[in-house]
């Protein structure tokens, strides 16, 4: 009788300990929670760089569309040149736009 109450009581340890084994590794192992908590914010971060590279691709874009085509934008060429070839005048004052600012 002793012996079946020992047995008993030894499996049902150690069925708790291996429920709180898998509970413990639901929450923190590599497939838990708290993974899938990094990963949304990991994903929110690059959703908004993504975001910022695609307006960057845009403005450059736009810049060069206005170097190529029937009209072409003589003060970006003019610009682009200067900064190319490092040529300015001594008594010429550049002004660079930032152009986050510019829509």
């Amino acid at each position: 009788m002793i012996r079946s109450q020992t047995w008993d009581f030894l499996f049902v340890t150690l069925l708790l300990a291996g429920l709180a084994y898998l509970a413990v590794d639901a929450y923190f192992g590599a497939r838990g929670f708290d993974e899938k908590t990094d990963l949304q914010a990991r994903k929110a971060a690059l959703e908004s760089e993504l975001k910022a590279l695609e307006a960057q691709r845009a403005m450059l874009l736009r810049r060069t569309d206005a170097l190529k085509g029937p009209e072409i934008d003589l003060d970006l060429l003019d610009e682009q040149l200067r900064a190319k070839l490092g040529v300015g005048r001594a008594d010429e004052q550049l002004l660079i736009p930032d152009e986050r600012l510019s829509p």
